[in-house]
């Protein structure tokens, strides 16, 4: 999603066909046939900022939050249900816990070349 795209672009998937998630949830199953009820095993999803900095970069996704969150928030919907959508299978499969990795704010700070930025950088810090 390029910064001339909408939300309303993103399509959900389907988990077990998508070959990247039918590789995990066959992972999980070969897990469970490994180590049986002696470990825990744990699937996982991406959160919903985690995925959407993914598809507008850090500083595009940064920038939607301040100045258009209905953006991320439309988005975060499809982003959402295609997560339960992949974590259904993964517990079917045996997984015992699913995470949820959505630290994507934490990846780098916002930068001074930070598209959109200038905006609203001289209301913040007086510039």
């Amino acid at each position: 999603m390029d910064s001339d795209s909408t939300p309303h672009k993103l399509k959900a998937f389907d988990p077990l066909v998508a070959p990247r998630t039918r590789d995990r949830i066959e992972a999980v199953r070969q897990y469970v046939s490994l180590v049986g009820n002696t470990h825990s095993i744990l699937g996982w999803v991406e959160g919903p900022l985690a995925e959407y900095v993914d598809l507008r970069g850090l500083d595009n996704a940064m920038v939607d939050l301040i100045e258009e969150p209905s953006r991320f928030h439309e988005a975060a919907q499809v982003i959402v249900d295609c997560a339960i959508a992949f974590a259904r299978p993964q517990i079917e499969a045996g997984a015992d816990v699913i995470g949820v990795g959505d630290a994507a704010a934490a990846a780098r700070p916002v930068g001074a070349d930070c598209p959109g930025c200038s905006r609203w950088r001289a209301s913040w810090v007086g510039s």
